[in-house]
């Protein structure tokens, strides 16, 4: 079995970074290392150089944007690591060896695959979607990022859902890695959560010129069966995506 990175952008969290540290130190069973971005402009820098158990790249020009810092921390990741994950800082992993699980499932589909587990958000139905994905690192590889760059944050997730549902996916139901999020009553609102929400119109037009121009040169690059006009419409509003934002 390969090695796991899991890759971590976080502004004004570092709390929430010692909290995760402290999960995975629970239960990771794996060979699975931690690497989070941190925007040089976050006046908490200094408290995310403290930590030693896992790698803190600190940058500037990055401006809390999620895709943005994925795609600059996982296309070096790939040439050393077998598998790349992301979840958020707000996530919490909760079963023991979950990361095995996910590395084994990721083996077991081939060069090109994708997994996910359970983060308890009541408002996602269990194997549809998630805030968190693995893959395998051929995909970034042969896509030269881990999320289409034109989107910032916030509709990257039904991006990875889609290179899945055209390649190889598996969700994990007994992997759990808990969503805290503050609508769900999990943790407070803050800055961050503020500046991803205001994030949402530009990024469902960025998506929605992605499904367009994009998403099916992807899944070809893939190796994936490219998705027919009917097809992704049906697995649009099968997500709730609008065609277009609306306010």
């Amino acid at each position: 079995m390969g090695r796991l990175a899991l890759i971590v952008p976080s502004r004004g969290r570092p709390g929430s970074i010692a909290r995760l540290l402290e999960a995975m130190d629970r239960t990771c069973r794996g060979e699975t290392d931690l690497i989070v971005g941190v925007d040089e402009d976050d006046p908490s820098a200094g408290e995310y150089l403290g930590f030693s158990n896992c790698e803190v790249i600190v940058k500037p020009g990055m401006q809390g944007r999620l895709v943005q810092w994925l795609n600059t921390l996982a296309v070096p990741a790939a040439n050393d690591y077998s598998f790349l994950g992301h979840i958020g800082d707000d996530n919490l992993p909760r079963t023991v060896g979950w990361d095995v699980k996910i590395m084994e499932s990721l083996e077991r589909q081939g060069k090109v695959g994708f997994a996910f587990g359970d983060d308890l958000d009541p408002g996602r139905p269990p194997g549809t979607l998630s805030i968190h994905i693995f893959m395998t690192s051929n995909v970034v590889r042969r896509l030269g990022y881990m999320g289409p760059p034109a989107i910032q944050h916030m509709y990257v997730d039904p991006v990875w859902f889609a290179w899945g549902q055209a390649t190889s996916i598996d969700f994990l139901p007994d992997v759990v890695l808990e969503h805290l999020h503050y609508t769900l009553g999990k943790s407070p609102a803050d800055a961050s959560y503020e500046a991803s929400t205001g994030k949402i119109p530009a990024d469902c037009t960025a998506y929605n010129e992605y499904c367009a121009d994009g998403l099916n040169r992807d899944v070809e690059r893939l190796g994936g069966t490219p998705f027919s006009v009917e097809s992704l419409a049906a697995f649009n509003r099968s997500l709730n995506i609008p065609p277009r934002w609306a306010a």
